[in-house]
């Protein structure tokens, strides 16, 4: 992913994080198994950025902050009631980080 790759210029990455953000929110309830996975593993991707920048989210917009709410009941909605074990497996998994 892009995200990555572009870790030194953190101000960009983060926007592009956000912007990721947005999009999972978008397609979170999206009944195809394959989409889902795929917002799984980007939101895991957005985890492992913010692990590497020390600034991480800590100048999150009101905006992210709402999208980052957002995802995180869905995940605690996919757990329980998500069809599909992988996802509801990778929702476990990024609960437990304590980012969400």
């Amino acid at each position: 992913m892009v995200l990555e790759v572009g870790a030194s210029q953190r101000h960009e990455i983060m926007g592009m994080c956000g912007v990721l953000l947005d999009v999972v929110c978008t397609l979170r309830y999206h009944s195809d198994t394959t989409v889902r996975r795929s917002l799984l593993y980007a939101l895991s991707r957005i985890l492992l950025i913010d692990i590497n920048i020390s600034q991480g989210f800590g100048k999150m917009t009101n905006r992210t902050r709402s999208s980052v709410i957002e995802i995180r009941e869905w995940l605690m909605c996919a757990v329980k009631e998500d069809g599909d074990s992988v996802c509801r497996e990778q929702a476990s998994v990024l609960l437990e980080s304590g980012w969400f």
